[in-house]
């Protein structure tokens, strides 16, 4: 049993238009085009990668000596994959993240409507995907015992904003603030504000709350660490009604690692290479690393019950992205149901691929 993967890295913007013909930025497209080999980092032995740019190349050499080694096939045109799905070589297809627009385009290539998600599903992972839920899993840990919490552990909750008058008064009150559109990620969809509205700023915050009705408004903070907890659900069909302790020996939502990042203005930069021993040493400078674990396993059980709550289960990768300022912690930017460059610079690295993007 073979898969292909396919690298769609407009799928925030896709998913949060809910539009089958969607079109991305130009600069996404030709991400998607160029890049296509990043998907080589969870690809296995006989399976398959789809990369749109046919100059062999522009594929670094690291990755076509580990592709030949593996048997690791690399595909260019996209409509030669309903052939090798009709000979039996390929029985799964697997995405950065999926959405309406890549589930048509495989579609109209002549996949069988079988073999890719539903509509329930699709709208099932759009609501995951919602900012609001960054707001329930801070709750969550809210509401939860952590034994020996530090002084800096002060979870603030983002703000759920529906009027331009709310806008202002928060921006009013915490002068530097930062608001988000309900579904976005990677540092798009980001709108920083000071308490001195600007004529744009109101017109993102009125485009925005004319699109969705709502957005999320956060404290801006000063960063110290960036970084996510990497998890991953596994299982669509587990007995729902064995959902409620969340007992890591179930196996349906488990931890993989850390991902320690930069970021500029909230844009994703590049990954840390390092052991996952090295992570949790640099991690344990700004908590301690036992009250860490207990964050851990509170947002793995607040996965599992969210996720298997509704009978369109999602399984996959989840990233929660989060950072130490210099207040304290903020455990909750956003919740990625979708591939990450975490996950991709997490899974080269254990290949002996490092600084993949500069490759």
């Amino acid at each position: 049993m073979s898969t292909i993967y396919i690298f769609n890295p407009q799928h925030d913007m896709s998913l949060a238009n809910k539009d089958e013909n969607f079109v991305s930025p130009a600069v996404l497209r030709t991400l998607a085009k160029t890049k296509g080999w990043y998907m080589t980092s969870i690809a296995k032995r006989g399976d398959y990668i789809y990369c749109e740019d046919i100059n062999p190349n522009n594929i670094p050499t690291v990755i076509q000596e580990y592709c030949s080694n593996n048997n690791i096939q690399v595909i260019h045109i996209l409509k030669d994959i309903p052939i090798l799905i009709e000979k039996g070589l390929i029985t799964n297809i697997d995405v950065w993240g999926w959405d309406w627009a890549i589930r048509k385009l495989l579609i109209n290539t002549g996949i069988s409507k079988s073999m890719l998600p539903t509509d329930a599903y699709l709208e099932r992972l759009h609501y995951l995907s919602s900012r609001e839920r960054t707001i329930e899993a801070i709750n969550w840990i809210n509401n939860s015992e952590i034994q020996n919490r530090s002084k800096n552990f002060k979870l603030l909750t983002p703000t759920k904003i529906t009027s331009l008058t709310e806008a202002h008064n928060f921006a009013e009150k915490y002068r530097n603030v930062v608001f988000k559109s309900p579904w976005s990620g990677s540092g798009r969809g980001l709108r920083w504000c000071r308490k001195d509205f600007s004529h744009s700023d109101t017109g993102w915050c009125q485009n925005i709350l004319k699109k969705h009705g709502f957005f999320m408004a956060e404290k801006r903070y000063s960063i110290l660490q960036d970084f996510a907890m990497e998890f991953i659900s596994e299982n669509r069909n587990i007995n729902n009604k064995n959902i409620d302790n969340g007992n890591a020996e179930d196996g349906d939502v488990k931890f993989l690692a850390y991902s320690i990042f930069n970021t500029n203005g909230g844009a994703y930069l590049q990954n840390l290479d390092i052991s996952e021993k090295e992570k949790v040493e640099l991690l344990s400078h700004y908590m301690p690393t036992d009250e860490l674990n207990q964050v851990k396993e509170k947002l793995r059980k607040f996965l599992k019950q969210l996720i298997y709550s509704d009978s369109q289960s999602y399984t996959g990768i989840i990233s929660i992205d989060m950072f130490f300022h210099k207040s304290g912690f903020y455990p909750i930017c956003e919740i990625n149901f979708r591939q990450t460059m975490g996950n991709f610079s997490n899974r080269f690295y254990e290949i002996g691929i490092m600084n993949f993007q500069k490759l």
